[in-house]
């Protein structure tokens, strides 16, 4: 079963030509890519990157001129509000801020309502240098 074939007959053999339509279609120019599709340059990438990237870096400026004021340890019975500021929203995007016990609050209410609609998860930043928690999540998410 297994014969070696001798090279004058690999020789002989010649492929078979390409169907007239794939010969057309490999002649043609590479189709656009989609809209939502990631680039494939890293220019484009970039420039796809970049709106997010600078609404980030917005948000922390305007997050270091923002002061907390917290209670005193003296006082018993005071209730600590919690904080949150919009800093950027969009049609699809909001970003804002949250102070740690709020957060808390959040990351509980999206994993109850993550089960039921099926939404995606907010993004989460946090910094040394910064007192509070920047929230990257959809409008819809509060």
């Amino acid at each position: 079963m297994n014969e070696e074939l001798p090279d004058s007959f690999l020789k002989q053999i010649k492929p078979a030509p390409l169907p007239r339509a794939l010969r057309a279609r490999l002649t043609q120019p590479p189709v656009r890519v989609a809209g939502n599709a990631m680039p494939l340059s890293w220019k484009g990438r970039l420039a796809s990157i970049l709106p997010i990237a600078a609404a980030l870096a917005i948000g922390m400026l305007l997050h270091r001129k923002s002061v907390r004021v917290e209670p005193h340890a003296t006082e018993p019975d005071v209730t600590v509000r919690h904080h949150q500021k919009t800093l950027i929203q969009s049609k699809r995007l909001k970003l804002f801020e949250v102070d740690g016990g709020y957060w808390e609050l959040l990351q509980q209410q999206w994993k109850e309502e993550s089960s039921v609609a099926n939404t995606h998860s907010p993004i989460l930043i946090r910094s040394s240098e910064i007192k509070h928690t920047l929230v990257c999540a959809p409008v819809t998410f509060d």
